[in-house]
């Protein structure tokens, strides 16, 4: 599914060169649950972010289903992303000003609205959030907020789910919910990578990946 080879990231920092990832190597097949653990500061954000076409490396190369992903040509880096890789965050990254029915809807923007309400319910059902898609971020608990985002990652039927600590502001109740979701995505045949410090979250994926300053442990 994606394949990356002899990655690495350098970025300054006070005139300093600092190594933030360190000739890493990763082979993640369609379908697996993976976690990526270590501490703050290890790389595992940059290494995800390098896997949703969000960062570019220093050196290495990066293959999405044995094609070799250019990020020097934007547009298709832009297509890539739209088409094939779905984002969830701690913070959840719901507009407030917007429903729970329009933030799960953004990615549908150009499609008519009878077609899309049929789609975002379908979606909306499959997290267990139907019933408050006319509700407001702010109206809604934590476990609800991030049910809307998976239900936006997932909205255009990505092939990797890459969720960046995505139970870090949730309870234990509500983190086993998230976890459900996210086991029963990759059963279906999604290929779902997450970071987290959390032992009882890396416990549900099918393998861990431990990082250490920048290198894979």
């Amino acid at each position: 599914m994606i394949k990356l080879s002899n990655i690495s990231k350098i970025y300054r920092k006070d005139s300093s060169p600092v190594i933030a990832l360190d000739n890493v190597s990763i082979s993640i097949e369609k379908g697996e649950m993976v976690a990526i653990m270590g501490k703050s500061g290890c790389g595992k954000s940059t290494l995800i972010n390098i896997m949703g076409g969000l960062s570019e490396m220093s050196k290495g190369e990066y293959y999405f289903e044995g094609e070799k992903v250019d990020f020097s040509h934007k547009n298709k880096l832009s297509k890539l992303r739209y088409e094939n890789i779905g984002f969830i965050v701690q913070n959840f990254a719901l507009i407030n000003s917007k429903t729970a029915y329009d933030n799960i809807a953004l990615p549908l923007s150009n499609m008519k609205n009878d077609k899309k309400r049929e789609i975002v319910e379908r979606y909306a059902d499959k997290v267990g959030i139907r019933k408050k898609l006319s509700h407001f971020p702010y109206e809604l608990s934590g476990g609800e907020c991030q049910r809307i985002a998976i239900a936006r990652a997932l909205i255009n039927k990505p092939k990797l789910l890459l969720a960046d600590e995505p139970t870090g502001s949730l309870d234990s109740v509500n983190e086993k919910v998230v976890m459900d979701i996210l086991k029963k995505i990759s059963d279906n045949g999604t290929t779902v990578v997450i970071v987290t410090h959390d032992n009882s979250v890396s416990a549900s994926c099918g393998r861990i990946i431990r990082m250490k300053d920048g290198r894979i442990i």
